[in-house]
Order: C-alpha cells, then structure tokens, then sequence
C-alpha cells in the first residue's frame, strides 16, 4: 500500500470496570474510499468498536490510528490531548446513528451548520455548504424546520448532511436505518451510498440490514468480540 490506511485500529482492547470484555485483540484498517458494513450479534462488540473508531470512547489497550490531513502519514487518536480529539472528530469523522441526536431548538439548516461553524469557518461559506448539502439530500424546502416538525426520515437525513458538512475522510454509521420503516430506510440507503461515492468517503457501517451487506465493498463479522471473518462482496471471498 502507497499511502497509509485512512483508519486503522490496532490490537484494540476494550474491558470495562465490571470485567466484561467488549473487545479482544481486534485489528483492522479501512482504504480510502471503501464501504465496510459490519456484522455480528447482539453483544459481539460492533458499537463498541465504532466508538473507538471514532475516537468517542478510549481504548483499554490498542490504538487508533486516522490519516493526516496531509495524507502523509498517521496520528494516534488516543496519543493527543482530549480537545485535539475532538477537532479531529469534527473536521475528519462523521457520524450517524440510530438515533437522530439533533439539537431541537434548532432548524434543519443551523443543525447542519453547527461542524463548519465550529471548526471556524465564516458564515456565509458555511451556510453554502450546508445549503447544498440539504438539497443532495433532498430537504431543501424544509431546511426552516426544527426535528419536531421533521419526519423520521427527514431528520436522518439531517444528519446526514450534518455528517458529510465538513468533508470528512471517515464516515462511521451505527444502525443508521435502524429506527426508520423500509421504504424509508432504502431511501436512506441511496443517499449514503450515493453521497458517499460522491464525497469520495471512507464509509464504515454496524448494521443487522442484509441489503447493506449485499452492496458493500466488504463485511466484518464480529462475535464475542473478535472478528470472526471478513467477506469481500466484491470478489466474493472469504479470509
């Protein structure tokens, strides 16, 4: 490989105070641009690990390394202070959940703003962005509204948007269908997939959706914690 991985965990570990064992001894690392659903049982550690990815929650043993803005090299998310995490959470990693967790005093538009304004970027720049963005994924006309007035549908699309607002190298997904009926959820599908070709994304997604398996670039299967195997859907191979 030329250039280093985009995101790359290393023998991570993660044992909590009660001595439950979340995960053991897991590596992996994710290419520039690829799609990664990751599967497994309830328990297997998928959630667990997405926050690690995602610098969200620190590691017992193990690193997460994430490509520099650079390109040239890598930085060790858990090795920089709390408040460089957190700007590298903001600028390179986006994030989508089960659950909305939009800000409900807020419209549609400023939701989205809310990375850009943080990271420092001016308003008007800002508001463009956000703008567009809202109209990839088809909200332009409610872009006023707040959460409460917004579908389900609706908001997990915000969040999208939020998500992708400050071009991030890594998108990290948990159950992003999850609380949505199926016609919805496809149509959620669609947008990630094609937003994240779009945006030349890294995309790596925990999800029990068998439709999200099929159009991957690869699958992860986790149990007790470990990664059991991992499936090329491309090449249809197993290792």
């Amino acid at each position: 490989m030329n250039e280093p991985a985009v995101l790359e965990g290393r023998n991570l570990w993660k044992e909590y105070s009660s001595g439950v064992v979340a995960l053991s001894e897991v590596s992996l690392q994710f290419v520039e641009g690829e799609i990664v659903v990751i599967v497994g049982p309830s328990g297997a550690g998928k959630s667990t690990l997405l926050h690690l990815l995602g610098g969200l929650d620190r590691p017992t043993r193990g690193e997460v390394l994430l490509r520099t803005e650079s390109g040239k090299g890598q930085i060790s998310l858990y090795e920089v202070s709390e408040s460089q995490r957190a700007k590298i959470r903001n600028r390179q990693i986006g994030f989508v959940f089960q659950f909305y967790h939009l800000l409900p005093e807020f419209s549609a538009l400023e939701n989205v703003l809310c990375p850009l304004l943080i990271s420092g970027a001016p308003m008007k720049k800002a508001k463009s962005r956000a703008e567009d963005l809202l109209r990839k994924v088809g909200l332009s006309g409610r872009q006023d509204h707040k959460p409460a007035h917004l579908s389900g549908g609706e908001q997990q699309r915000v969040v999208l948007a939020r998500a992708l607002v400050n071009g991030p190298k890594v998108l990290l997904c948990d159950e992003p269908t999850g609380n949505l009926d199926s016609k919805t959820g496809s149509c959620v599908k669609d947008l990630l997939w094609d937003l994240a070709r779009k945006e030349k994304q890294t995309v790596v997604i925990v999800s029990h959706d068998a439709e999200m398996t099929e159009r991957a670039d690869r699958v992860i299967h986790m149990r007790d914690g470990k990664i059991e195997a991992t499936h090329s859907v491309m090449k249809g191979s197993t290792r």
